[in-house]
């Protein structure tokens, strides 16, 4: 029984069919807005809803750092540059000219830029070597990946379209049958009709003669 509804609740009924619809009159337009009217006069009508919400808090997602550039602007002042001290090869200070370990500092901060300076020019020797052939493949294999979501993405607008299709067919055959059924359904009324008006107009004439035999 369980596994029946959950079926029936996966299989919803839909009872429009877009695609033999012909839209409603002026008059079925009018009808539906007075009810949809009719309901809305009922709510109880809220001016404001203030008392509905938390009240903000602009400063939730604030951080230091975004405190402080907001400080900075607030303040109309430069923004700061980059600091080029690290690529700077200062030497001693005219204070400590005579100082050791000024001169030591100054040759480790030397060897450090040195050692950068090295490792950037190996870091250009090697793309300039390799980086076209690494990019070359970065390339292929991103035109393969293209080409194969530009297939599936195909696929699924063929699959859609096939679906389109099919709704379309089976809409359009209910449609002709839904035609054929309303023409029957007003003929038979239509018979019915008939038929109740002339069985009044014979038990109206039946009354007649009744009266009439009775005098």
């Amino acid at each position: 029984m369980i596994g029946e509804i959950r079926k029936k609740d996966l299989n919803p009924v839909v009872d429009a069919l877009p695609y033999i619809d012909q839209g409603y009159d002026e008059e079925a337009e009018a009808a539906a807005m007075a009810l949809i009217q009719e309901e809305c006069s009922r709510y109880r009508h809220v001016t404001s809803t203030k008392y509905d919400l938390p009240p903000l808090n602009f400063n939730k997602f604030l951080t230091e750092l975004l405190k402080a550039e907001f400080e900075r602007i607030q303040n109309r002042q430069p923004m700061q540059g980059l600091n080029m001290r690290r690529y700077e090869l200062p030497g001693p200070s005219s204070t400590r000219v005579g100082d050791l370990d000024s001169w030591q500092e100054a040759l480790q901060n030397a060897k450090a830029q040195l050692e950068q300076q090295d490792m950037r020019i190996l870091s250009l020797e090697l793309m300039v070597e390799y980086g076209a052939e690494a990019w070359k493949m970065y390339l292929e294999k991103a035109e393969k990946t293209r080409n194969l979501y530009r297939k599936h993405i195909s696929s699924l607008r063929e699959k859609v379209q096939a679906v389109h299709f099919n709704r379309k067919r089976k809409q359009t055959e209910a449609g002709d049958e839904l035609k054929q059924l309303e023409a029957r359904w007003v003929s038979l009324v239509t018979k019915n009709y008939e038929i109740e008006k002339i069985c009044a107009e014979i038990a109206v004439q039946n009354a007649i003669k009744r009266k009439q035999l009775e005098e």
